[in-house]
């Protein structure tokens, strides 16, 4: 174990910052259990910091300070849970702030999700900060999922985000909503990318189809309809999804009594009128490409969440979805 930290000049009369740190390392904050949680008993007046092993105990007892701050945000707070729960949590520099006085400035959500998992995680612990602050923090633009995969070189990051989280919402079984309850987090996301790579080339399909459909949708049902690897007699070596699209795009070789050319006037209406919402856009799409991929004229693809559940796509067996 390391020894505690020699006073600077500048604190040889001050010995607040000297025991703080002392009282820290008399129990390692790498290897401390929830039942060794260290104390606190100086505030010092001047900033330090250190790198912690919060244990669940220590953020249940650093809590207690908590008397002056945001109401809890439960679904931030669930999102971090997940965070940890996955082991994605990463020491990244985002700190956990104490003023003077000994109050938690800054960081109860990460505290409450070590608390609530009861997963101990390592982070940067601030002491000494003025009170007056905290109207200071979370000031600065959050990055996006499409920051995150611009900075990684990604072309199309923005839709591809968009993408990456509506499959998210398939693999989640919320693709019937319009949104995901919870946000997943940004490792999650690139771990999706990694495991669907293929996503890349249907946002160019999706790209194609945004005159009709959003790019995400367009780009996620494309591919979710090449994983069912249906093929068209006429041409074996095109899949039927990247056929569907086409005609949706062009509106070529097709009659009225395709189910792509009456998907196709229906979202050409609603480029107007507005009446579909998103899922709605989906839905219907998927009841189109069921028409389609098993070679059926008739059917209706006007589909009522009222009257009956969001389609299955037709050719994704369990094993597939997985």
């Amino acid at each position: 174990m390391n020894s505690a930290p020699q006073t600077t000049n500048a604190h040889q009369d001050d010995l607040s910052v000297y025991k703080l740190f002392y009282k820290l390392e008399e129990i390692d904050p790498l290897t401390c259990d929830e039942g060794t949680a260290p104390g606190i008993d100086f505030w010092p007046d001047a900033i330090s910091a250190c790198v912690m092993h919060i244990t669940p105990a220590l953020a249940q007892q650093w809590l207690e300070r908590n008397v002056k701050n945001r109401s809890l945000k439960k679904r931030h707070l669930h999102e971090l849970v997940s965070v940890l729960e996955n082991n994605h949590w990463r020491l990244n520099g985002e700190s956990i702030c104490f003023s003077k006085h000994g109050e938690l400035l800054d960081g109860q959500h990460r505290l409450h999700a070590i608390e609530k998992s009861g997963i101990a995680a390592a982070a940067i612990v601030v002491f000494g900060v003025d009170n007056g602050v905290m109207r200071t923090y979370d000031q600065g633009s959050k990055r996006t999922t499409a920051d995150h995969l611009n900075i990684n070189g990604e072309k199309h990051y923005v839709n591809l985000g968009a993408a990456l989280r509506l499959l998210y919402m398939w693999s989640t079984e919320q693709f019937h909503k319009d949104g995901p309850k919870f946000s997943p987090d940004q490792e999650t996301l690139e771990n999706l990318l990694q495991e669907h790579p293929k996503l890349r080339e249907s946002i160019q399909f999706g790209n194609k189809a945004r005159r009709f459909i959003n790019v995400a949708n367009g780009a996620v049902l494309h591919f979710l309809f090449r994983r069912t690897q249906y093929v068209m007699n006429s041409d074996k070596e095109t899949p039927a999804a990247d056929h569907f699209f086409n005609k949706l795009t062009t509106g070529e070789n097709i009659t009225k009594q395709d189910s792509v050319y009456r998907l196709r006037e229906a979202l050409l209406v609603n480029q107007t009128s507005k009446k579909l919402n998103s899922v709605q856009v989906r839905a219907m799409t998927i009841k189109a490409w069921n028409l389609f991929a098993q070679g059926k004229k008739r059917g209706c693809i006007h589909w009522d969440p009222a009257e009956e559940p969001f389609p299955q796509i037709h050719g994704l067996d369990e094993e597939t979805e997985q």
